[in-house]
Parts: C-alpha cells; sequence; structure tokens
C-alpha cells in the first residue's frame, strides 16, 4: 500500500491571502580571526628571554672597557639575526591584527600598546638605569643629584638614546608606515586574486636578503643598532612575503635544506673568506645579511613544525613577553651594579650572578605591576 503523504498544518500550507516569501538574501561577510600560529610566540618570548645575558654583559662591559674576553663573548653572542627575528615575526603577527580590525582602530591601539609604554618606560627606566651605569663607572654624587642634572644625565643618555627602546620606536614607525600599504594591498591584490597565492621558490626567497642589505644605513634614527630603512625592510618581509600561508607551507617543507643554507652562511660569514675577497663597504656586511635572513626563514620553519604547540608555561611568557622587554633592562643595570660591589670587582662572578637573578626579579617586578590599574595600561599588560 501506498503511504498517505503527510498534511501539512493549514498555517504552513500557501494561500491567496499569503504573501510571496523573499528569496533569502545571503548574509554579510563575518570577519574572523585566523588561528594562531603559537609558534611565532614561542621565537618572540625565547627571543626576549635572551635580552638578559646579552645586556648584562653589555653593562659589565661598559663599566670595564678593559674587560677585552667579555667584550668578545658578547660579540659572539650577539647574533646577527637576533633582534631581526623579532622584527619579522612581527611582521608577520600585524597581518592576524588587520585581518579582523578597520585601520583606524589598528592605529589607535598601536598607540595604546606601542607609543604610550614607549613613553612611559623611557620616563620611568631610562633615566635610573643611566644613573646605575655612572655609579658604575665612577660617578660619586646621589641619585637626587644626578637625576636634577639634565647635563650631567645626557652625558650618559646621549650615545645610546634610545637603549634598548629603540625596538619598540622600530615597531611604532613600522607599524604607522605600512599598515594603509597592506591594507591596499589586501583590497587590490588578494581581493582581485581567484586562485590560493602560490608559493615563492626556495632560491627567490634566499635571494631576498638582499632587500634588508640595500636598505641597512637608510634613515639612521637616534644612534639606533639598525636604521629605519633597515627595519622597514624586515618588517615587510614579514608583512608581505612570510605572510602567504603557501611559502610558509613550503618552507617547512623543505625545513632541513633552509638548515643546510642558513649553516653554510654562518660559516661563510664567520669565515676569514669574506676578508680574502676585501670586499669595500658596505659589500663587506654581504655575508652577514644573508647569514640573518637564511637563519630567520630556517628557525620559522623549525619552529613551524616543531615547536607549534602551547602550555600552560607558554601561554604565561607569551603574556609577560611585552612586560618583560619593558622592565628587564633596569632590573639588569641595577643588579650588575649590586652584584659588582658585594664580590669586589670580580666581573665574571658578577656577570654570572646578575643573569641568574633577573630572571625572577624581573618576572616579579611583572606581578607587581599588572596588579596595579593604573600602570597596567600605562605599561599595556594585559589582564
Amino acid at each position: 500500500m501506498k503511504k498517505k503523504a503527510r498534511r501539512r498544518p493549514a498555517q504552513s500550507r500557501p494561500t491567496l491571502t499569503t504573501p510571496p516569501t523573499k528569496a533569502a538574501q545571503p548574509a554579510p561577510p563575518v570577519r574572523t580571526a585566523l588561528p594562531r600560529q603559537y609558534y611565532l610566540d614561542n621565537l618572540r618570548w625565547a627571543c626576549v628571554l635572551w635580552l638578559i645575558p646579552m645586556h648584562a654583559i653589555s653593562f659589565f662591559v661598559l663599566i670595564r672597557p678593559g674587560a677585552s674576553a667579555m667584550f668578545f663573548l658578547r660579540s659572539v653572542l650577539y647574533f646577527p639575526w637576533w633582534m631581526r627575528l623579532l622584527l619579522v615575526i612581527a611582521g608577520m603577527s600585524t597581518v592576524f591584527s588587520l585581518k579582523k580590525r578597520t585601520l583606524g582602530t589598528y592605529l589607535r591601539e598601536r598607540v595604546q600598546k606601542l607609543l604610550l609604554p614607549f613613553i612611559a618606560a623611557y620616563i620611568c627606566f631610562i633615566p635610573l638605569s643611566m644613573y646605575c651605569l655612572a655609579v658604575g663607572q665612577g660617578y660619586t654624587d646621589g641619585l637626587g643629584h644626578f637625576l636634577l642634572s639634565p647635563s650631567t644625565m645626557w652625558e650618559y643618555i646621549k650615545l645610546l638614546p634610545l637603549w634598548h627602546l629603540w625596538f619598540l620606536a622600530a615597531l611604532i614607525i613600522c607599524s604607522i608606515a605600512t599598515a594603509p600599504l597592506y591594507k591596499l594591498y589586501e583590497q587590490k591584490v588578494l581581493a582581485s586574486q581567484k586562485p590560493a597565492r602560490k608559493p615563492l621558490p626556495l632560491v627567490a626567497l634566499i635571494l631576498l636578503f638582499v632587500l634588508p642589505f640595500l636598505a641597512s644605513g637608510r634613515l639612521q634614527f637616534l644612534a639606533s643598532p639598525l636604521s629605519v630603512g633597515e627595519s622597514l625592510a624586515w618588517f615587510i618581509l614579514g608583512l608581505f612575503v612570510l605572510s602567504n600561508p603557501a611559502t610558509l607551507a613550503h618552507m617547512e617543507k623543505h625545513r632541513w635544506s633552509l638548515l643546510g643554507v642558513a649553516v653554510l652562511a654562518t660559516v661563510l660569514s664567520y669565515s676569514p673568506i669574506a676578508q680574502l675577497l676585501k670586499l669595500p663597504p658596505p659589500f663587506d656586511q654581504l655575508f652577514t645579511f644573508l647569514h640573518a635572513w637564511t637563519a630567520i626563514i630556517a628557525l620559522l620553519a623549525l619552529g613551524k613544525h616543531s615547536w607549534n604547540g602551547h602550555g600552560k608555561v607558554a601561554a604565561y611568557l607569551q603574556d609577560s613577553s611585552f612586560a618583560f622587554y619593558l622592565f628587564h633592562f633596569l632590573v639588569v643595570f641595577a643588579l650588575g651594579l649590586l652584584t659588582i660591589q658585594i664580590t669586589h670587582e670580580n666581573v665574571w662572578l658578577s656577570c654570572l650572578l646578575t643573569i641568574a637573578l633577573s630572571y625572577p626579579l624581573t618576572f616579579l617586578f611583572y606581578e607587581i605591576v599588572r596588579r596595579i590599574p593604573g600602570l597596567r595600561f600605562l605599561f599595556a599588560i594585559k589582564r
């Protein structure tokens, strides 16, 4: 027997008086957050933690210029790719911010999260850090006299006026300069490009080290380690090149090849070959930039494959890394001054003690500041 069709309720049956239903309109596009790339966070906080030994060694080199062995150690441990990797990661992370924010919102956040902490940290920490350095070099007057004597304080600040905050200044300039360009690029290029973006060939990717090399020394700003031009070049490489998922997947696939190229470039940069070639400036830095760029893309490829996890410790280090960067400088200089007096001028023991104690004390300082609402806002610390 055939089953009778179920009769629809009266209110659902169309009648002559029922107005025709309108066709369903497609929902407006909704901005969705991109999946977080935890390997970028992990590489970022690892680079930030490395600031402590570097600035501890730098402090003792400044107060004891004759310590040639320590000066050599600082030169060896100051990897060419270290701070440049942070600029590349900042450029890659900017894509995630701009994908879910309008340009105006993004620029307002840069003021709150970068410019305001920069001003606050410079006013609060740099003069105190310079006082520690001055005492280490033989200054005998008190802190009040130092702070109230602009000419004396300027003698210590003028050699490198931004100190560790040069990186924050570079981020401010790079963010403001490139965000409108990326928005235009996203609208005009990405929107009109229906097929997926193709990966950049490895040879072309490696040769991109020429861009920051050509930009090095351009627009030097207040004696920063990297010029504005070079900082922009590294930031742009992360923003426009390494933000391509296809290129990142290609890098991850060939990570061991990239690591081999990076090792070879490292050997070339430290070998006597560069000296034997007697290249004129600035071409004498060619192998250094090749070393830096190949190390960066190799670390990103290896990190994407093997260090994309996320645990409680990594989450804490990521949340505290920005404040750690702001606070560590004063902690290192104050501990350096204290330990050199306790150890009776034993520079190496003082340096080891400074490094060992700076980590817990910087995190303690961070925990105190983040519990004070006004200071938390001032230094852009998350709740």
